[in-house]
Formats: C-alpha cells, sequence, structure tokens
C-alpha cells in the first residue's frame, strides 16, 4: 500500500480518536489545574405570593456587556492532585494561624476514599478479569468440540444476552 493511499484511509479515524479521545482529556486536565467560580452579587429583590409582598437578598451572577455570566479563573497547578493523593503540600486558603494538623485532618477523608477506591478497583480488576478469560476460553472450546448441527445452537445461546439487552430496552421505550 503506498504511503499516500495509508494516510488518506487511516487520517479520518486519526482525526476521530484524537477529537474524542485527547481533546476532551485534555481540557479535563487544564480545568483540573484552574479554578474558575462565577463572580457573584448581592440583589435585593421583591417577591409577591399570596401572602403580600416581601423582600428577598439572594446572590447572582454578575452579567457582563456581551451578556455571558462573568467568571474568575484562577491557577492552582497541582493543589487538588496532591490534597487528593494525601500528600501534603498547602492547601488551599489555609491561613497563617492553622495548624498543620488541621489541614492534615482535612485532607484524610478525600486521600482515604481516593486510596480505598483505587484499592477496590484493583482488586476487582484482578479477581474478575481471569474467571470473565477463563470463562470465555470453556465456552470458545466446548463450541468448538461440539458438532456442526449443534454449533449454531451454542453460538446463539451464548449470544443470548447481548441480544436479550437492546430488546428489552428497545420494549420499553
Amino acid at each position: 500500500m503506498k504511503a499516500r493511499s495509508f494516510i488518506q484511509f487511516t487520517a479520518p479515524s486519526v482525526l476521530l480518536m484524537l477529537g474524542l479521545l485527547a481533546l476532551p482529556l485534555l481540557m479535563t486536565f487544564w480545568l483540573s489545574v484552574h479554578n474558575c467560580a462565577l463572580d457573584l452579587e448581592l440583589v435585593t429583590v421583591q417577591q409577591t405570593g399570596p401572602f403580600g409582598t416581601q423582600e428577598v437578598t439572594t446572590q447572582r451572577a454578575r452579567i457582563g456587556a456581551d451578556g455571558r455570566a462573568l467568571q474568575t479563573c484562577s491557577f492552582v497547578g497541582t493543589e487538588y492532585y496532591r490534597k487528593l493523593l494525601g500528600l501534603g503540600g498547602p492547601a488551599g486558603g489555609q491561613s497563617a494561624g492553622q495548624s498543620d494538623e488541621k489541614s492534615a485532618e482535612k485532607s484524610k477523608p478525600s486521600s482515604t476514599e481516593f486510596w480505598g477506591a483505587l484499592r477496590f478497583t484493583l482488586a476487582y480488576t484482578l479477581i474478575t478479569t481471569p474467571f470473565i478469560l477463563g470463562g470465555g476460553l470453556l465456552l470458545a472450546l466446548a463450541v468448538d468440540r461440539v458438532g456442526k448441527r449443534l454449533k449454531g445452537v451454542f453460538i446463539a445461546a451464548s449470544m443470548l444476552p447481548y441480544i436479550i439487552t437492546p430488546v428489552v430496552g428497545a420494549l420499553a421505550i
């Protein structure tokens, strides 16, 4: 195959993969190292109801000249990741008078949640993967050893879970 033909054949797939995988991944990383918040203002509004009119103070986003809500974004770097992993470092909003013990206590819950979730995910993956692979291998060997007449029945039976789920979903709509 010529290089030009290869590029023409693979370019749509590569561009689609970049657009659907790489771009969202880069955007997610950018959002994780920035902290964006709406600029809020206090407003007093009058609410009229069945029991009369009352003034209520509430918050709303400031609106810019273009009609969009104003935001303030600041670069926070890897602070979120350090806090998540419990690696210490400066915590956001920590005042000078706050002790290190208090900041360590604040970072512990997210740290233990992360490590607990990681342990569960790894254990689940390491336990279920061999069973799934072994079950698939045994099913394939069973289908291979069955005679030609029953092979279609075994293949159809093994495909039933993939067929029934969309059918039930379609009928439920």
